[in-house]
């Protein structure tokens, strides 16, 4: 969500995970973010990390098999070259417990949008699609993905890193109309940054942001708890980056490829939590020649007569 004036989020953190060259810009803010955090770039190595395990658990224990990623994050930094991400992005991960799963990569930076496209996972065809919209519009981000979805099944929400770049008010608003649209049975997964394990650092840099032109709203796990709601939260609930299904195990060829004697950082340098909620309503299979509506407003309808 920045500007084009503005340091890009995700260049910045392909550059901690990495090392990859960026822009100027774009490497000056990440050098001064880690001279108050010298623990950032074990932190996005661990956040990056939880992805395809997430991805992973929604798609083979509660069995969903359309997934919608509100936190794309393709940084240009990327080599395209080298193949698939490593660690899995979401498509990646997904296809490898449901070989026709159907993903949309949102993102509303034009630059990662761009980069998006480009990426090998386009091979995939009508099962792959990235729109640019921002996330905070729920009912657009709905109305995209109301052609590309079964509105009738499961969609699992990855939400990763996201909520954090937004105001109280816009944070609460997207999380309610997620809930509010998505079908019975579908799960958020939400990760975000914390103000509890190294409050001074983290004020630092929201400071740093700030300086540059980006808003940066770590929060407590208190708020972080609201923010999920009212829906059930998959085991283990509300937990560290590093600590969520940490001994889940990824099939080779997604998980994450590290250099010889590299380990995860330990779990106290995740300086942010994790947790999936869940819609525990049964969904129901639509009858043969039936058509649902696909407008959001009818989504959130039918969500609101089900309560």
């Amino acid at each position: 969500m920045t500007g084009t004036t503005a340091p890009g989020i995700a260049d910045v953190h392909e550059s901690l995970i990495s090392g990859a060259e960026i822009q100027l810009r774009d490497r000056s803010l990440a050098q001064q973010l880690c001279s108050v955090a010298g623990w950032l770039p074990q932190a996005a190595r661990i956040h990056a990390d939880l992805l395809a395990r997430v991805v992973s658990v929604m798609a083979g224990e509660l069995g969903i098999e359309q997934f919608l990623d509100l936190s794309c994050g393709y940084s240009a930094a990327h080599d395209t070259s080298r193949g698939p991400h490593s660690p899995a992005h979401t498509a990646e991960a997904a296809r490898t417990v449901h070989p026709q799963a159907r993903v949309l990569y949102v993102d509303s930076d034009h630059a990662v949008y761009a980069h998006a496209r480009t990426r090998p996972d386009d091979s995939h065809g009508d099962g792959m699609k990235v729109v640019r919209a921002d996330a905070r519009d729920v009912p657009g981000v709905f109305d995209h993905a109301g052609g590309f979805f079964d509105f009738t099944r499961p969609v699992g929400v990855v939400a990763h890193g996201l909520l954090q770049w937004m105001d109280d008010e816009d944070a609460a608003t997207t999380m309610d109309g997620l809930r509010a649209g998505l079908p019975a049975g579908s799960a958020i997964s939400l990760t975000h940054a914390t103000t509890e394990s190294a409050p001074a650092a983290m004020a630092r840099l929201a400071d740093l942001y700030a300086q540059a032109g980006i808003l940066f709203r770590p929060r407590s796990l208190e708020h972080i708890q609201a923010l999920l709601g009212p829906w059930d939260l998959l085991d283990p609930g509300i937990v560290p980056t590093a600590a969520w299904r940490r001994l889940h195990k990824l099939p080779r060829r997604i998980a994450a490829v590290r250099p010889p004697r590299q380990r995860m950082p330990p779990a106290d340098l995740s300086h942010a939590y994790a947790g999936i909620c869940i819609d525990r309503r049964p969904h129901v299979t639509r009858l043969p020649g039936a058509r649902p509506r696909k407008d959001a407003a009818a989504r959130q309808e039918a969500a609101a007569v089900s309560e």
